[in-house]
């Protein structure tokens, strides 16, 4: 049986469970109906709707995190400083475009999932060295700074 730990990490196994299901025949053993709707597994996070994994969280609750994510996330990215130019920030970049493209569509799953992938790069990032971020920021990260 799995485990999540987030209604976003229920989402993305949704996703994979339900793309698995129906795009890999024959390579993957048949997934029960019941499992692939998640009924058994999470019965209060995650319904599957056509083909899109929908938290039931009130969606003013998900337009408030992916807002508060996006902007927090424009606060870092105004004023980070590249250390040393690299691939890595080019795809925290694009994230972070992505999630200012959902949430003006109105996408606050979307754009909350674009803007932790964007964090994640951005901490990666951090914890390496390559980027240096205002010292009023560091709190929203798990680098240490010393």
């Amino acid at each position: 049986m799995a485990f999540f730990t987030s209604p976003l990490s229920a989402s993305l196994s949704a996703r994979m469970i339900y793309v698995s299901s129906f795009f890999l025949p024959g390579i993957l053993p048949p997934i029960p109906h019941h499992v692939l709707h998640l009924k058994s597994l999470l019965p209060k996070c995650v319904n599957i709707f056509m083909h899109t994994p929908l938290i039931s969280m009130m969606s003013h609750e998900l337009k408030g995190a992916a807002e508060k994510e996006v902007k927090r996330l424009e606060e870092i990215m105004r004023d980070v400083d590249v250390v040393e130019p690299n691939k890595v920030y080019d795809l925290a970049l694009c994230y972070y475009q992505d999630a200012k493209h959902f949430l003006a569509k109105e996408m606050y799953l979307e754009a909350f999932e674009a803007a932790v992938i964007a964090w994640a790069y951005m901490d990666a990032l951090l914890h390496m060295n390559k980027i240096r971020v205002a010292p009023e920021t560091l709190k929203y990260f798990t680098a240490d700074p010393n």
